[in-house]
């Protein structure tokens, strides 16, 4: 099931402590394990209900590079064919997940490639520390659930 919660402000720094909170509301969906990423104005979280990559697949997961961040809620359905296709470009995994097959793809053919070659029910929130870009994203179906707010504050 798994639970994702993120915040981005543009004229404060986040605290830990509060996406921590907001990770903690979503116990029920991800009791497995927890992880928040906080960088200034972005800060992002996750509950893990553990299914794939028992050991590996924890998030918030960072790319190689430290360039990227995700948090993701779902199941990619094809990411063991977009994985062997990105291992012949070149691309190295440490994990078995379907989360970082979304990080990888994300990398090697940006957001709007990677959107249109998964399959799967899944909603996330992709991180460019590089860029300063965040992306949100869910399933072209929208059979994971993704809600956002924007406040002038």
């Amino acid at each position: 099931m798994c639970g994702i919660v993120g915040k981005i402000c543009f004229n404060e720094t986040i605290d830990a402590l509060e996406i921590k909170n907001l990770c903690d509301r979503l116990i029920s969906r991800g009791p497995d394990d927890e992880g928040i990423f906080v960088n200034n104005q972005v800060g992002l979280g996750h509950r893990r209900l553990s299914v794939i990559d028992l050991e590996m697949g924890i998030q918030p997961m960072r790319s190689e590079d430290g360039n990227c961040v995700i948090v993701f809620n779902g199941e990619i359905y094809n990411f063991l064919e977009l994985r062997e296709e990105l291992v012949k470009l070149g691309v190295n995994f440490s994990t078995q997940s379907d989360t970082e097959v979304i990080l990888r793809s994300y990398q090697m053919y940006g957001i709007n490639k990677t959107l249109n070659i998964l399959e799967g029910m899944f909603a996330f929130v992709l991180y460019d520390i590089s860029t300063k870009n965040v992306y949100v994203a869910r399933d072209k179906f929208g059979e994971k659930p993704l809600y956002y707010i924007k406040s002038d504050d």
